[in-house]
């Protein structure tokens, strides 16, 4: 594979197919060779960034299907033989339909059953063939077809009628290719964000955040990135956010109970005209009444939702924000991972690479002088510990930084320094989506993420309450954490880490104005 430029759509599949052979041994415990693994990383040395995501996207695809559908089969002679079969019935059944109601009239049957019947058979067959083309047009299909990438292709009569085959149908891979469109974030920077049609895409194209702040708060989550999305996206977001309105009954109940206390005093103040104290009066008392009402269905609801345990379900869709994946973190990922693959030269170094925690950072020479201050707060705290940890200090830092920033400045890599904070902020509430909603990807066993997590947002509801914060001041919520008195003991032992988060986001702080380093 060459280095640099667009690589060829087939070429992609190609290569996705291979390194998904060669990695399915990790992924599904199975035999697999230390040789073969380390031929990956030379092969994504040698593309550019943009490249490897179209090739991982296929790759990732390969790993859903077989974990989630029943793809190889499908895919089999097997399978196109039970594909046909329904097919063929359904069109029989449908000829047969018509042969019947030709031969003993159509006047004995309402034309309401014959519409309704025909519409039956047609959406049927519709669905039938739909899922054919599907299946063909599939990129197993594609893996099928070609030759393996690290293999000569032989020139027989098969190979060119499948390579011919195969180039015929290349068009629809085109259309599947990751389209980027430009957007403004939150902070007037311009950035490309991945944007492909709902209809044509492998994967979301987004990721996935949770903030503690914010949850904290009951505050709906917000984006950094906006984008014109097609109405199919809107539809389904419109969708989630409608099904979020059960949550906001015991709101709208708070909302009719301020109402009826204003119009009662309004009613009091105006108690010398007679002509206008009892409508208030009337009208305050329905809104009372109303406000009772939904206040017994917000408490029926909510014993529901905890008898059949969603709770959580209506947590995520309410807090979980998508944030579109940009063209700039992307490569900033990629850039990562390959630097890191330098060093995976034998299983002593995977090892080292997988286990770090983000000491290796501190091995920098700008972060050098400060790495005694900080490596407590990785190496001497748990894996779930030391990522909620970071993440109330990143989200501290980053709604907090008043320090300017040149857009001029560019490093190395080719990143503006004001693309670092985003950087930040974006995985960070990543990391705790997969710590809070998805334990299972983070850790083989479950641990205490979820009693730390809960535990300190505890704590952090009891620190706004007393402040009198509420969801529309977030911005002094920030500044009152970071001011708070971190040095009072609890009496009772408790697995919170705000106020070791609150000296983390201090310190780093301190280490920027003092060393003058970036956070």
């Amino acid at each position: 594979m060459e280095k640099g430029g667009v690589i060829d759509d087939l070429e992609v599949i190609q290569y996705a197919y291979y390194s998904y052979k060669i990695c399915r041994g990790l992924v599904f415990d199975q035999i697999y060779n230390f040789r073969e693994l380390t031929q990956i990383p030379e092969l994504f040395s040698s593309i550019e960034a943009e490249n490897a995501l179209r090739l991982i996207e296929v790759e990732v695809n390969y790993f859903s299907d077989v974990l989630q559908t029943k793809s190889e089969f499908v895919q089999s002679v097997m399978g196109y033989v039970c594909r046909f079969l329904p097919l063929g019935l359904m069109v029989t059944a449908l000829v047969r339909f018509q042969s019947e109601l030709e031969s003993y009239g159509s006047f004995l049957i309402p034309n309401l059953h014959i519409i309704t019947t025909y519409s039956l058979f047609i959406w049927a067959i519709f669905q039938e063939v739909m899922a054919f083309i599907m299946a063909v047009l599939s990129d197993w299909t594609f893996a099928a077809l070609l030759p393996d990438a690290r293999l000569r292709e032989k020139n027989s009569c098969i190979s060119k009628v499948k390579r011919h085959v195969c180039s015929t149908l290349c068009g629809f891979l085109v259309l599947k290719r990751p389209l980027w469109y430009p957007c403004v974030c939150e902070v007037k920077h311009e950035h490309e964000v991945l944007a492909t049609p709902i209809l044509l895409r492998r994967w979301s194209g987004s990721i996935l955040t949770y903030n503690f702040i914010r949850y904290c708060l009951k505050c709906c989550p917000t984006r950094i990135h906006y984008h014109r999305r097609d109405c199919f996206s809107i539809l389904i977001d419109k969708i989630i956010h409608l099904s979020g309105f059960v949550i906001n009954f015991l709101s709208l109940a708070l909302l009719f109970e301020a109402a009826a206390d204003i119009i009662k005093k309004a009613s009091k103040y105006m108690g010398k005209h007679k002509a206008f104290s009892w409508p208030g009066i009337v009208i305050a008392r329905g809104i009372w009444l109303w406000s009772l009402i939904i206040k017994c269905l917000c408490f029926v609801v909510r014993k529901i939702f905890q008898f059949l345990l969603l709770k959580d379900f209506l947590d995520e869709m309410k807090y979980v924000s998508r944030e579109p994946l940009t063209k700039d973190l992307w490569k900033f990922i990629f850039l990562e991972l390959k630097d890191k693959c330098r060093y995976a030269g034998n299983p002593k170094n995977i090892r080292q690479l997988c286990t770090a925690r983000g000491d290796c950072v501190l091995k920098d020479r700008a972060w050098e002088s400060c790495s005694r201050e900080l490596i407590p707060y990785l190496a001497d705290v748990s894996y779930d510990h030391s990522l909620l940890l970071w993440h109330i200090a990143t989200e501290l830092c980053y709604n907090t930084n008043t320090n300017e920033v040149n857009n001029e400045r560019h490093d190395e890599c080719g990143f503006c320094s004001n693309n670092y904070p985003e950087f930040s902020k974006i995985l960070s509430d990543h990391m705790l989506y997969l710590l809070i909603v998805e334990p299972k990807i983070m850790f083989a066993v479950v641990g205490i993420g979820g009693i730390i997590f809960q535990e300190t947002c505890n704590e952090a509801k009891r620190f706004f309450t007393e402040n009198g914060l509420g969801p529309k001041q977030l911005k002094r919520a920030y500044e009152q954490i970071l001011s708070m008195n971190t040095n009072t003991v609890n009496e009772v032992p408790s697995q919170s880490v705000l106020f070791d988060a609150v000296n983390l986001a201090n310190k780093l702080k301190t280490l920027q104005q003092e060393n003058g380093v970036d956070i």
